[in-house]
């Protein structure tokens, strides 16, 4: 498998879970190296955005690629500013894809349509976001 065909499916299995679409897929220095050498890998053009999410590269990420919202990154970053810990904790919603739902209610509760992760955020991933940024002012 190509590591687009993965990372197609991965973008795919993060909409699964959040049942949004993720705004940018941070992607190790090693894999986008191999994304460029790739036969397939058209050279005129830039690998900066991929199926709608900025593409951020991170030295000596701990896996391929990883997918986020600018929502969640921007929440990490605020949070990482104020505490500067290694790995930064926010919480993010995941819908409740329940059949034990209530079925006879017109009005539903928030709880009836959603529990929390708590989402983990290296802190190379939020400096990396940081750097990007900046990049973009």
């Amino acid at each position: 498998m190509t590591i687009r065909i993965d990372l197609v499916q991965g973008r795919t299995s993060y909409h699964d879970r959040y049942d949004r679409n993720p705004d940018l897929v941070f992607i190790s220095l090693q894999t986008y190296e191999d994304i460029l050498h790739d036969p397939n890998t058209d050279l005129s053009k830039n690998f900066n955005n991929f199926y709608g999410c900025d593409v951020i590269t991170v030295n000596s990420l701990n896996v391929d690629y990883i997918f986020f919202e600018k929502t969640d990154l921007d929440a990490a970053l605020e949070k990482y500013i104020s505490q500067r810990t290694q790995l930064v904790t926010i919480p993010k919603h995941l819908p409740s894809h329940s059949t034990s739902a209530p079925t006879n209610s017109n009005v539903r509760s928030i709880e009836d349509d959603f529990t929390l992760e708590n989402l983990q955020i290296e802190e190379k991933i939020i400096v990396a976001y940081r750097q990007y940024q900046e990049s973009k002012n």
